[in-house]
């Protein structure tokens, strides 16, 4: 299940994105050529951890009780405020020190102006310590705290982490700015190459001033 949200959504991310480039504002018309063999790796490390942590957790058949709602909005922002804070630092780490920037993050700045498709395009040692990193230490911490947790609020997390990537590296303005997953902060550091660490509320950035 883990790994079918993950993979659907980032082929729906990619194609709706690709589109919406065709039609909508963008901040480079022109794009380079996609990078997608690291996407595809990236991909295939998460479908086997994602299948290993299925077998490890044995989730419970999802049921739509009225509990489960609060239980998922609450997973969600536990989620989404620990993605910000793992991601902001170790992101940072990567732009802050030279040579983890020239042998690892390098792979995924290959592009000042990226697209949906190559969002994932990163070296695996980056992808695991920064990008699934992010993604499943909000579980942890809801872990530790002995919050209460569904299966359903963890595949949930796992769709909408991945299409925020893909809409960040789009390069498709949104109509809402800073709504969670817009391009605009994003490409602004493909760009510049600093600033706007983190991803979704961007408040580590806000509040190191390194907000662009």
């Amino acid at each position: 299940m883990l790994g079918t949200v993950h993979v659907g959504t980032y082929l729906a991310g990619t194609l709706t994105h690709a589109y919406l480039a065709q039609h909508w504002p963008v901040y480079q018309a022109e794009r380079p050529r996609p990078y997608t063999l690291g996407s595809a790796i990236c991909i295939a490390t998460n479908l086997a951890l994602g299948a290993g942590l299925e077998s490890w957790a044995q989730p419970q058949a999802w049921a739509w009780a009225p509990w489960a709602v609060w239980t998922v909005l609450l997973q969600l922002v536990i989620y989404v405020v620990a993605a910000d804070v793992w991601f902001y630092y170790a992101h940072r780490l990567l732009h802050d020190v030279p040579s983890l920037y020239r042998y690892i993050h390098a792979v995924h700045h290959v592009q000042s102006h990226p697209t949906a498709l190559e969002a994932l395009n990163a070296h695996p040692l980056e992808h695991v310590v920064a990008n699934l990193g992010s993604a499943a230490c909000g579980v942890v911490v809801a872990t530790a705290l002995g919050l209460p947790q569904c299966w359903g609020g963890v595949v949930l997390w796992s769709g909408l982490a991945t299409w925020s990537t893909c809409a960040a590296h789009s390069g498709v303005k949104t109509l809402v700015p800073g709504m969670l997953g817009t391009c605009e902060r994003h490409d602004r550091h493909h760009r510049q190459l600093r600033g706007n660490y983190g991803v979704g509320l961007y408040a580590m950035d806000a509040w190191h001033g390194t907000l662009l």
